[in-house]
């Protein structure tokens, strides 16, 4: 069977909390939310009432905020002295309740994951990779409505591409050394993947460069007739879009998903990291799982 970042035995998976990264998310996020303290308070009344405030203010008040800024500014106009005044507005409210139901959805499917070991990493997700990456869409759309139409279609596609090269190649990479960490030098490298490294290598050095330089020097030339100060504001704009993006795909690909990837694996492999940890089945299961599941207890 072809080695891959999701097959690792139990044994190999291990190696995982040797990556410095990784470690760090270990040590400050999961550390810091299994305190017995603060999974005593799970289910009370108390921690209740604190989760629909924060996911008030912290999720739906926070993501609301670009669809208002959208609507606000489409129906205003404010943009239109300096920026081709859009066709359409992408990131309406409507959109903003379908993200909202999506998001209390995969919620509410995770409360299926209740054992005691995974809580924490369960509200990770929801916090670190559909709220941030909700908002994240959210903000893309909006920069789509007003940002576009002044690039151009040739310019968009071209802005668009460098955004998702940039992607592409944090994933490439970091993939790599998660499996680099998984397997050390056991598994070789084959030659597509050398010959896609080595690809990857040179785009990461020139290929951005490339498509900035074509995209802005194709929109300056298409734009001489706007004044410099909004080529300024529009600059500015758009290198505001791309840093919030490569920031984001930068946190979630070189921290979170491989935080995510050790939750991943103790529910691969539960036993086996309940005695590698040291627990007993209470303190790694939770009573309320084990309730469910006598299974778990019927030879002890």
């Amino acid at each position: 069977m072809k080695k891959n970042i999701f097959n690792a035995k139990f044994e190999d998976s291990l190696n995982l909390h040797d990556d410095a990264i990784i470690s760090f998310a270990l040590n400050n996020f999961l550390k810091e939310v299994e305190t017995e303290e603060k999974m005593a308070l799970r289910g009370t009344l108390k921690s209740t009432i604190w989760v629909i405030i924060l996911a008030i203010i912290c999720v739906f008040g926070l993501n609301l905020l670009p669809a208002f800024l959208s609507d606000l500014i489409f129906r205003s106009g404010s943009f239109n002295d300096f920026l081709v005044p859009p066709a359409t507005n992408f990131m309406t409210y409507k959109l903003y309740y379908i993200f909202a139901i999506v998001w209390l959805g995969v919620v509410f499917l995770g409360k299926l994951l209740n054992q005691r070991f995974i809580l924490g990493y369960r509200g990770h997700f929801h916090i670190f990779v559909t709220d941030i990456l909700w908002f994240l869409i959210e903000v893309n759309l909006f920069f789509i409505t007003f940002i576009f139409p002044t690039l151009g279609k040739l310019n968009a596609i071209l802005f668009s591409a460098l955004n998702v090269f940039i992607f592409i190649l944090l994933f490439y990479f970091r993939y790599q050394s998660i499996k680099k960490c998984l397997y050390g030098d056991a598994e070789k490298e084959s030659k597509s993947v050398r010959v896609l490294g080595e690809g990857l290598q040179f785009l990461k050095k020139y290929g951005g460069f490339i498509i900035f330089i074509l995209a802005f020097t194709s929109f300056f030339l298409r734009n001489r007739t706007m004044e410099l100060s909004d080529n300024i504001t529009f600059l500015s704009f758009l290198v505001l879009f791309l840093a919030l993006n490569s920031i984001v795909a930068v946190f979630e690909i070189y921290l979170i998903f491989p935080y995510l990837l050790t939750g991943y694996y103790k529910l691969k492999y539960p036993e086996e990291y309940r005695n590698w940890e040291g627990k007993t089945k209470t303190e790694f299961y939770g009573n309320s799982y084990l309730k469910k599941h006598k299974e778990l207890t019927e030879n002890e």
